[in-house]
């Protein structure tokens, strides 16, 4: 049923936690803890640092759990030496150690549908919604990988993203729209993947 299921969805579509297919995402964190994107003083977008608040809630690391409210007093926008920058300096303002992650600048799905399906978000860049948010026009965003599936790689591959600017719903999408969405199609990919370990395994969903 679940390769039938996941053979309809050739297009995007908006969910929740659980795909069309019935996989539950596998960085399923709670709808109550998705953060919606703020802004620096300057107005400009802090999709970046509330990407990396996700990351910090699900790894556990309060200092990137912290990052999108304490970037609010400095300026918006994201890249990654500034994150390697702000991430430095929170450090140590608040006297924390700074987290394992490392910046990915080649699209490599198998890389990172190994991470997700062993319980690492990551950071990926977003142009493009395969659903048609943001009017289908061209955007530089980030957002969070939450699923890379299916686990028997037999039916279409589905892959969910959290995205900031519409917490508590999945965007769930296929291999190709997923590249498409992200850059690596173009050479503009950029991820972040934290090195931190994930929460254990959860049990099985059925």
């Amino acid at each position: 049923m679940i390769r039938v299921l996941a053979a309809l969805v050739l297009t995007a579509t908006v969910g929740g936690l659980v795909s069309p297919a019935g996989e539950r995402a596998a960085c399923d964190l709670p709808e109550k803890e998705h953060r919606k994107n703020l802004a620096g003083r300057d107005g400009a977008g802090l999709c970046v640092f509330a990407s990396l608040t996700h990351c910090g809630k699900w790894h556990n690391q309060p200092l990137l759990e912290g990052m999108l409210d304490w970037m609010t007093r400095h300026p918006g926008g994201g890249w990654p030496e500034k994150v390697d920058r702000m991430i430095e300096l929170r450090a140590k303002e608040t006297n924390q150690r700074v987290p394992r992650y490392v910046h990915i600048r080649t699209y490599d799905p198998e890389l990172l549908r190994t991470a997700v399906r062993k319980g690492y978000m990551v950071c990926v860049t977003y142009y493009r919604s395969p659903t048609g948010r943001y009017g289908g026009r061209t955007i530089s965003h980030m957002v969070n990988l939450v699923h890379a599936g299916p686990e028997d790689r037999k039916s279409e591959p589905l892959w969910g993203i959290l995205d900031n600017n519409y917490p508590k719903t999945i965007e769930w999408m296929n291999e190709s729209e997923f590249a498409s969405a992200t850059g690596g199609r173009n050479g503009s990919f950029w991820a972040m993947l934290i090195l931190e370990p994930p929460p254990p395994p959860r049990r099985p969903f059925n």
